[in-house]
């Protein structure tokens, strides 16, 4: 679809999702779409006058807000990745264009919408006590004293600190110094309301456009966590990423990105689990290369507990490896050959033929009668 054709969808989806009777869901029928819009900002984002006109429609839908606020916020993670590209070639046009959309959305997103008047949000995180297990932790390994494992959950020490994080500052200007905290906060949103998006596109162009960000300018190869998840060796040719401008990350943004990448682990179709674990993966060694101490104990926690044999006893997360490739698009998926499945067939030259005794006998038998005959026949002969 050329930029023309999506400003026509576009008007449609915002005459459809007026009416209140609309349910979130429905945005599921725009899927396909939404593809062709995602395509299209990949492949045209330095021809500004065609995009402008589209990104102006979808920050339209956002403005309206209701189930079009969903509509626009799954498209946040593509546009971060083609910002970050943009800025790491330096194509001053885009970078404008694109800018002034996330800092609208941003600036959108910070204000607190169930109060009276302009007030910015406040978000309050209790971290609890560490007799619970977590993603980060498993308590039975911590050398924790006898008097935390007997707090009861009415003790005042159940809670043992709580965050507060905001309220963000209001942006006008995008800078090298408040760049970060814009799309950091902007996935965050995204990440709020990953179950209300259609996985195909939000989380499927999440995990994609992480993995992208985070090999973009290196040569990292892919190591053998996946494979050692999967219990099969999987055979994928990747897009050599080494030529491309690298480009900076932070640790705040990597932390929130893994967030959205867990849920697309737990709750995307196979296709989109094994991507989120190749970009877990991917954000590991990126920040073992970046020293990024936070953002490596948080990966080396999820990829400790995701190789844990306790892992697939849980029955949704044991789909993992028995569900195929069956149910995208349909067809079959063929079996994947591997060392353990070629060590398993046995080819007829190493096939070894034992005969029994009798067999061996009649064998030996008819080899002197056919000899006997042979001799006959040279005497008739001479």
């Amino acid at each position: 679809m050329n930029s023309e054709q999506l400003q026509d969808w576009l008007t449609v989806v915002n005459e459809q999702f007026k009416i209140g009777e609309k349910a979130v869901k429905d945005i599921d029928k725009e899927v396909q779409n939404s593809h062709y819009l995602v395509n299209f900002l990949y492949s045209s984002y330095s021809d500004v006058n065609k995009t402008q006109p589209v990104l102006a429609q979808v920050l339209a839908s956002y403005y309206r807000g209701g189930i079009l606020r969903y509509f626009a916020l799954q498209f946040l993670p593509s546009l971060i990745h083609v910002y970050l590209t943009v800025l790491a070639k330096r194509q001053k046009k885009s970078i404008s264009m694109l800018e002034t959309f996330l800092m609208a959305v941003y600036n959108e997103e910070i204000l607190d919408k169930n109060v009276d008047g302009i007030e910015k949000r406040v978000e309050q995180v209790r971290i609890p006590s560490l007799r619970y297990p977590s993603v980060y932790h498993d308590p039975k390994r911590l050398n924790v004293g006898p008097e935390v494992l007997q707090l009861r959950n009415t003790s005042p020490a159940f809670v043992q600190k709580t965050i507060r994080i905001g309220p963000y500052d209001t942006v006008e200007k995008m800078t090298a110094e408040n760049r970060y905290t814009v799309l950091t906060r902007l996935l965050k949103s995204v990440n709020g309301c990953l179950r209300n998006l259609p996985e195909d596109v939000a989380c499927r162009y999440l995990c994609s456009s992480i993995d992208v960000i985070c090999h973009s300018g290196f040569s990292f190869g892919e190591s053998e966590f996946v494979s050692r998840i999967m219990n099969d060796t999987f055979v994928e040719l990747k897009q050599d990423y080494s030529r491309k401008p690298r480009i900076r990350l932070s640790p705040e943004f990597l932390l929130e990105a893994l967030n959205g990448v867990y849920f697309s682990l737990f709750n995307g179709c196979f296709e989109i689990k094994v991507m989120a674990l190749r970009v877990i993966d991917a954000i590991h060694q990126r920040a073992v290369y970046e020293l990024f101490a936070d953002v490596t104990l948080v990966t080396n926690s999820v990829r400790s507990s995701l190789l844990e044999k306790s892992f697939f006893q849980n029955e949704e997360i044991a789909a993992i490896k028995r569900s195929s490739f069956a149910a995208v698009g349909g067809r079959k998926r063929s079996d994947l050959v591997t060392n353990a499945s070629l060590r398993l067939k046995r080819m007829p030259e190493d096939i070894v033929v034992t005969a029994d005794d009798e067999e061996v006998h009649m064998s030996h038998k008819r080899d002197s009668f056919s000899e006997s005959q042979n001799k006959i026949y040279v005497i008739w002969i001479v």
